[in-house]
């Protein structure tokens, strides 16, 4: 996963497209479907690092195009946010399967986006 201090330092602010409730509903209802069928998307079963690569470039093309990138509390909860190691090794450290690590990544990333479209919604009614 793409750290927030870097993808402050990438992400131009004042060039900041807004993204609206039916993409960000698109994009939790992909991942919702990469997490049933992994290997469908990624070529092989329950391979963490190749999952976490297809995230963190997923992002990278969001934040390139303009796009704010969802951020949560996801990390924090799970005690996996303050390290230089990728998420994948430290949860292979506490002991999770490939296949279990494959489905937090994609938890991750969908509590995410489900935490922006939480954000739009509430702008919404400010």
């Amino acid at each position: 996963m793409i750290s927030e201090d870097l993808a402050n330092q990438i992400w131009n602010k004042e060039r900041q497209i807004d993204i609206d409730e039916k993409i960000v509903k698109n994009i939790i209802e992909w991942f919702e479907n990469i997490k049933t069928r992994p290997q469908m998307f990624y070529g092989e079963n329950n391979n963490p690092k190749l999952v976490e690569n297809g995230m963190y470039w997923f992002q990278m093309a969001f934040i390139h195009l303009g796009y704010r990138l969802p951020s949560s509390d996801a990390l924090v909860r799970r005690n996996l946010h303050e390290t230089t190691k990728s998420l994948a090794d430290k949860l292979r450290k506490r002991g999770l399967s490939d296949e279990e690590i494959v489905s937090e990544i994609i938890d991750i990333e969908i509590e995410h986006w489900k935490q922006l479209l939480k954000e739009i919604d509430n702008e919404g009614k400010g």
